[in-house]
């Protein structure tokens, strides 16, 4: 990361003081099933009957150069 850090071009603004942040962001989409009828059959672990919280989708993001080449 420092290597990366140094590759920025330099800056005599205010702004040039403040310590790098890296351009990171991630995404989670959850999902949560309650149904009214019961179940035919019992679901599998870690699944119960009902009331079921899931993540189906969770993402990472970098931004910027991962390489300083």
């Amino acid at each position: 990361m420092q290597g990366y850090v140094k590759a920025l071009p330099s800056s005599t603004t205010p702004e040039a003081d403040k310590e790098y942040v890296p351009p990171v962001s991630m995404m989670a989409i959850t999902g949560f099933t309650h149904t009214e009828a019961p179940t035919v059959a019992p679901p599998p672990n870690p699944y119960r009957g009902n009331n079921n919280v899931g993540l189906p989708q969770f993402s990472g993001f970098w931004g910027g150069a991962s390489t300083d080449i």
